[in-house]
């Protein structure tokens, strides 16, 4: 709470204010610099400071336990950024209601003497599918659950760097192995493409 002070009041007319702080069980300090000086309240309740209001230098109590009204809109991390996480997941999954009740081709008549067309992996599944077919036949049964573990190791990659010493030298190795895997992820995306 804020204690608004008449203006013109002097410095013992705040000392005697100040003085009956104690006889109704409050804290509090002056605060100067604008036109008026005020005290603000740092314990108490606001029934304990009703009382201030007969005096004849107090001119208002100000509560603050209420909601707070910010000048300046929210900070931009993180609620922008929740906001925008949040957005992107309720369009995608507008998407995805739509796509499955209404997938493309609803309704339309199948013709019988067409071959079916060509199914073509997305651009972010080539890199793994052509990493899948470089494997050597004794190991394609294999193949698939080590390109699983690959990208376990490469989620983890982050904790591995988690060192207080923030030295490139010693960040070194994990720099090289992120950029030889994002090289390796698009390469094997383009080549993935022929």
């Amino acid at each position: 709470m804020i204690v608004v002070l008449r203006r013109g009041i002097t410095d013992a007319q705040i000392e005697e204010i100040l003085g009956e702080f104690p006889k109704l069980g409050i804290e509090g300090r002056v605060i100067r610099g604008a036109s008026k000086p005020v005290i603000h309240i740092l314990s108490g309740t606001f029934l304990a400071v009703r009382p201030l209001l007969r005096m004849d230098r107090v001119e208002a109590i100000v509560r603050t336990d209420g909601p707070r009204i910010r000048k300046v809109g929210r900070p931009f991390f993180p609620h922008h950024f929740i906001n925008w996480c949040v957005s992107t997941l309720l369009a995608l999954a507008g998407l995805i209601v739509l796509a499955g009740f209404l997938p493309p081709g609803l309704g339309s008549p199948v013709d019988v003497t067409q071959a079916p067309g060509v199914f073509s992996s997305p651009w972010y599944a080539r890199a793994f599918e052509k990493l899948i077919s470089l494997a050597p036949p004794a190991y394609a049964k294999v193949a698939p659950g080590a390109t699983f573990l690959m990208i376990v190791v490469i989620f983890f990659l982050p904790l591995w760097d988690r060192g207080e010493d923030r030295r490139l030298i010693r960040r070194l190795p994990v720099l090289l192995l992120g950029t030889a895997v994002l090289a390796g992820f698009i390469y094997l995306s383009i080549v993935g493409l022929f």
